[in-house]
Parts: structure tokens; C-alpha cells; sequence
């Protein structure tokens, strides 16, 4: 499940409420909690500057018959761009491959299937 929400943010990274989503999805799917792993990472959708900051422009290099151009433009006047900038906020459920079929059925339930994405890795 994927947000851009700080409210989000805080309530997920915080162990207690990821322990109880997983105490919830293990007792839907009928497996032992301790198969189930709930992991929030918080990354920046965007890479961040080489001190470690926050990216607030971006330059944009063109050519035309006149030369080359370097154009310095502020995310915020890129509404694309700045729909983005921030943190996104992802939600993974872990668990073997004997018991995925009834966790992803009950991390579907859970989370209502808004935007979940499987990727399933061997």
C-alpha cells in the first residue's frame, strides 16, 4: 500500500500499531503471528541533494539553434513534479511462501485492497 501522508507516516512507523497489524492479518489468515512481518519503510520519493537535503529545483538543459540552455526551475511551479516530492510511505507484509495465499487474502481484507501491489519474490 502506497500514501504520501505524514499522519500516515507516524501512526505506521510506530511498532505497537504495526505488531497489532500483524497480530490482526495472522489471526485472519489462521497462521502463527511470528510468520508475519509488517515493515514500513519511510524513503523520500525523490533522491536527496548531496548534503542529504530535500530537492527544491531541478535545472533543465536544452539545446536549440541558439545553444545550449540551462534553465533553473522550482518544484513547486512543476505541479507533476511536486505532487511527488515528499515521503511515500509503503506498507510491506512479509511472510513465507506456504502461508502467502491466506495472508495476502487477509492483508487485502485488512487494508481493503485500495492499492495494494504484489510482488512476490522466490
Amino acid at each position: 500500500m502506497h500514501r504520501n501522508d505524514k499522519i500516515f507516516s507516524k501512526i505506521f512507523s510506530q511498532s505497537g500499531v504495526r505488531k497489532e497489524i500483524a497480530l490482526k492479518i495472522a489471526s485472519s489468515a489462521r497462521v502463527n503471528p511470528d510468520d508475519i512481518y509488517v515493515d514500513v519503510p519511510t524513503a523520500p520519493s525523490l533522491p536527496l541533494t548531496s548534503e542529504r537535503k530535500t530537492m527544491t529545483s531541478l535545472t533543465l538543459v536544452s539545446k536549440s539553434a541558439q545553444g545550449n540552455r540551462n534553465d533553473v526551475v522550482r518544484l513547486e511551479d512543476m505541479p507533476l513534479i511536486g505532487s511527488i516530492v515528499g515521503f511515500m510511505d509503503i506498507i510491506r507484509v512479509y511472510t513465507s511462501s506456504r502461508h502467502r495465499l491466506p495472508v495476502e487474502r487477509a492483508a487485502n481484507e485488512f487494508f481493503g485492497n485500495e492499492q495494494s501491489k504484489k510482488t512476490v519474490l522466490k
